[in-house]
């Protein structure tokens, strides 16, 4: 199986300095762009490119803040705001694709350039579509349609950046990236993101796939496997997760749909129960599989550490 890897997460909470976690992301984001799968003279073209679509994708988030900020009725991403959505879901996607690129054989020989960027644009989009539709009435009911959203603004962001180059910045992808092959990798990325990731999303994310190029599927799996582990192992990985996240959580559950968030997250008295049983019930079948399948078998990555 190759030999085993440290396994990173987010290390800040929710109320931390955004320069902070700037610093974190960016150290992360050269740490995986030095790595021999990516030319040295690309380094700082790509360094450039993905921090161009950070701060696009943060810059969508801006207006839902200042309302939530001013208690603006409706304004309510209690949790799906950028501190999850963008900061810890990006710094873990670089944590990951790092995390694979370290392995000996099984999964790093399948990542190509555009797969490893991938994990990380389908991160940094993978909830936009909360935000993308322009100011709204009720941002948290934008749950049901958010990854589809989400996806086509992922396409969407890389045509505008591109478009951007082709006129006079000259920013962008090096020449010798397949754009298409990256836009179809970051949907597939994307769509592994729905949750629960039902029989029915299985199927639609098996169609994707398999619309692409044979030599391709393979780091597909991987990719959408990345991304779901980054997502939802990364959000249950945080350090504010309990009980500050999931307060935020049901609140934001409640907004979307009232009593959803009791439901689903719990009253005081009963949140730890259903926190375990989530992570003994769901976490464990999921993610929790596919971090020891990545970090290694014994590692119980997961578990241990996730």
């Amino acid at each position: 199986m190759g030999k085993e890897v440290p396994v990173e997460h987010y290390p800040y909470k929710a109320q931390e300095d955004s320069l902070v976690v700037y610093g974190a992301i960016r150290k992360k984001t050269r740490e995986l762009l030095s790595n021999t799968l990516f030319p040295p003279q690309q380094i700082h073209a790509l360094e450039l490119y993905l921090g161009l679509h950070f701060a696009l994708s943060e810059s969508f988030f801006e207006e839902e803040e200042s309302l939530r900020k001013m208690k603006t009725p409706g304004a309510n991403l209690f949790y799906h705001s950028k501190e999850h959505s963008l900061y810890q879901a990006t710094y873990d996607a670089l944590a990951v694709t790092l995390a694979i690129l370290k392995r000996e054989k099984n999964f790093a020989g399948h990542v190509s350039p555009e797969g490893a960027l991938a994990i990380v644009l389908a991160a940094i989009y993978h909830d936009i579509g909360y935000v993308s539709g322009g100011r709204v009435e009720n941002y948290a009911a934008r749950a049901p349609i958010h990854v589809e959203e989400s996806k086509k603004m992922v396409v969407w962001a890389i045509n505008r950046i591109e478009d951007t180059r082709a006129v006079n910045l000259g920013i962008g992808l090096p020449t010798d990236f397949d754009i298409q092959k990256l836009k179809n990798l970051a949907v597939i990325g994307i769509h592994g993101t729905h949750f629960p990731y039902s029989e029915n999303k299985a199927i639609e994310g098996k169609k994707l796939i398999d619309a692409l190029p044979l030599e391709q599927r393979k780091e597909a799996h991987i990719v959408r496997l990345a991304v779901q582990f980054a997502d939802l192992g990364g959000q249950c990985a945080r350090i504010d997760r309990y009980p500050d996240g999931l307060m935020g959580l049901r609140a934001e559950l409640n907004a979307m749909k009232p009593g959803l968030g009791i439901e689903l997250i719990g009253d005081d008295e009963s949140m730890e129960r259903k926190r375990r049983e989530f992570r003994e019930s769901v976490l464990e079948k999921t993610v929790g599989k596919t971090g020891r399948a990545f970090f290694g078998q014994t590692a119980k990555a997961f578990t241990d550490l996730w």
